[in-house]
Parts: C-alpha cells; sequence; structure tokens
C-alpha cells in the first residue's frame, strides 16, 4: 500500500534487500542500455554467498527467543 514505515516495522531486512536489488537494477539497466554493464555490475559470488548467508541468519534469528524484537 505504499507504507513503508509498516514495511520496515514488519520485516525490516526484505525492505532494505528489495530497495536495494532494484536501485542495483535500475543502475545495471542504464549501464545495460549505455553498452557498459558487464565490465561493472556482475556480482561476484562471495557477495551473493554473504546476502544469502546474511538472509538465512536473519530468517532463523527473528524466529529465536532473542530475536523477537526482530519479528513483526
Amino acid at each position: 500500500n505504499g507504507d513503508i514505515a509498516k514495511a520496515i516495522d514488519l520485516n525490516a531486512f526484505a525492505t532494505v534487500l528489495l530497495v536495494s536489488a532494484f536501485g542495483w537494477w535500475a543502475v545495471w539497466s542504464v549501464l545495460r542500455i549505455r553498452g557498459s554493464a558487464r565490465k561493472y555490475f556482475d556480482l561476484p559470488m562471495w557477495a551473493i554467498v554473504l546476502l544469502s548467508f546474511a538472509a538465512l541468519v536473519f530468517m532463523v534469528a527473528r524466529n529465536l527467543p532473542f530475536g523477537a524484537a526482530l519479528a513483526p
């Protein structure tokens, strides 16, 4: 519904990840149109692994007693 504050309150990690992914995609699209995206925006494997690990840790932590503040 466009309520950014409520989206962040319900799931801050997903909100930040989606905004970041959209920004990355927008910049990549402009560079792709110009023909230079391949040089600057190849996401290295370590970054993919790091983001996946961070998402996994967040999903597990928010369901444990010490991570109750992360849950909606």
